[in-house]
């Protein structure tokens, strides 16, 4: 996972190896085929990038076939064509109604085509190429099932970031440095730093969050030595991470405000020198991105309770609060008593310095990860 994740955002910076890397996730889907369709773009929906199909069959899809797509339609009427949306055919429709169609019988059987895995790589309301990303198994292969749907699911939100941070679909027809475009309208701070740490590069979100004061960067000598006042796990540690090749979430208190500390969430990625060289930047060997408006997850939740040192049982017992479960409903569920959930809860309160269940709740929905 970690090793697709660092390939994604390496398309960032170098979009001329996005097929490589949809190739790469193909294989760990078990799919035969994809494409990727700018949905902004003509009344054809034009393939930005494919492979394993034929070039005839993008043209009669292009031309013809994208009218009559079940899938496409039964998404329509679901509500479905929306940002972040991973499905697959199942979801869409029952396979003994879909081979009854044109769509089936014309389209896809000819080409080899059984079903789908799709993801909606954009996010509601924040301007960026509306991309379809979708994978395909023949007819003989067994269906697309939960596990494909959650691994995509879990690596659409890095794609999406990364599109946004390549910016305009010209971009993945140029192999070229996107030095001034990169990441400029991305509402997120990104830092490319040298192998000693130092700055090499921010984007404007970064320059003028280190103005207002909304992050927490230390910096020494034009050197990076700190995320937010205290960070789970330790700057020093997530390099390391890097440093094996493996990417870094982060969670840190970005400052203090009324209701206590304010949280934050980063990742901090290796950058290959494939990936280095498209940039006019001088060597550039990590990429931190800062989001400065995050959405909660496991992971997330994990390295929450590292921060605050809470122990595995307290870390239990504050995911059944996140699910809007009472004290009595969590002793149920955990097999305990009631008395002990509330000694773990008032612990859990007191190391993360708020005073009621609904700060805790509002503190941990601040470092929400897309990890």
């Amino acid at each position: 996972m970690d090793v697709l994740v660092r390939s994604i955002y390496e398309v960032a910076l170098d979009p001329g190896h996005i097929r490589e890397v949809l190739g790469d996730i193909r294989t760990h889907l078990g799919a035969s085929a994809f494409s990727m369709f700018n949905l902004d773009g003509s009344s054809g929906h034009p393939a930005v990038t494919t492979d394993g199909l034929s070039d005839s069959w993008l043209n009669d899809y292009e031309t013809h076939w994208w009218q009559h797509d079940v899938w496409v339609q039964s998404a329509h009427q679901q509500n479905l064509i929306t940002g972040g949306t991973t499905v697959i055919g199942a979801q869409l429709i029952e396979r003994r109604d879909l081979i009854k169609t044109p769509w089936h019988n014309e389209g896809l059987a000819p080409n080899n085509i059984g079903d789908v895995l799709c993801t909606s790589l954009w996010q509601e309301g924040v301007p960026s190429p509306r991309m379809a990303l979708s994978f395909y198994r023949p007819l003989e292969s067994v269906d697309f099932g939960d596990q494909e749907r959650q691994l995509l699911g879990r690596l659409a939100p890095h794609l999406t970031q990364a599109l946004k941070f390549a910016e305009t679909l010209d971009l993945f027809h140029q192999n070229k440095a996107i030095n001034d475009a990169l990441m400029n309208n991305t509402p997120h701070a990104v830092f490319l730093l040298s192998k000693d740490k130092r700055i090499l590069f921010m984007n404007p979100v970064a320059e003028a969050s280190l103005q207002q004061g909304s992050i927490q960067v230390g910096l020494k000598n034009e050197r990076l030595l700190t995320v937010g006042l205290d960070s789970a796990p330790s700057l020093d540690e997530a390099f390391q991470w890097v440093d094996r090749g493996l990417m870094a979430p982060m969670v840190f208190i970005a400052g203090h405000g009324p209701l206590g500390p304010r949280m934050g969430s980063a990742k901090l990625l290796p950058i290959s020198d494939r990936a280095g060289a498209s940039l006019h930047h001088a060597f550039p060997h990590y990429l931190l991105i800062v989001d400065t408006q995050p959405p909660h997850d496991e992971r997330a939740l994990h390295l929450f309770g590292s921060l605050f040192k809470l122990t595995p049982a307290e870390q239990r017992i504050l995911q059944e609060i996140l699910e809007d479960k009472s004290p009595s409903n969590i002793a149920e569920t955990l097999g305990t008593t009631l008395p002990t959930v509330r000694t773990h809860i008032q612990r859990i309160l007191q190391k993360t310095g708020v005073r009621r269940i609904t700060d805790l709740v509002h503190r941990v929905s601040q470092i929400r990860l897309s990890l």
